[in-house]
């Protein structure tokens, strides 16, 4: 792998971080007033560029202890 390659590898990674940490952070928002059907629709979209991610686990209980 050279020097180029390697950096956009590393850029398209830092991209698709920065569009996970966006969904999550639109997660927590609609949590915090209280719809987590709309939540749920962000943490879908952020597990289909991370599944494994913690966060996105982490959220996931956050829906689940509010319509509970």
């Amino acid at each position: 792998m050279t020097k180029l390659t390697y950096t956009l590898h590393l850029s398209n990674y830092f991209h698709f971080y920065r569009i996970l940490q966006i969904w999550l952070l639109l997660a927590d928002a609609y949590l915090n007033i209280e719809q987590p059907h709309e939540a749920l629709n962000c943490i879908q979209e952020a597990s289909q560029i991370y599944p494994l991610s913690h966060q996105i686990m982490f959220m996931v209980r956050c829906i689940i202890n509010l319509t509970s």
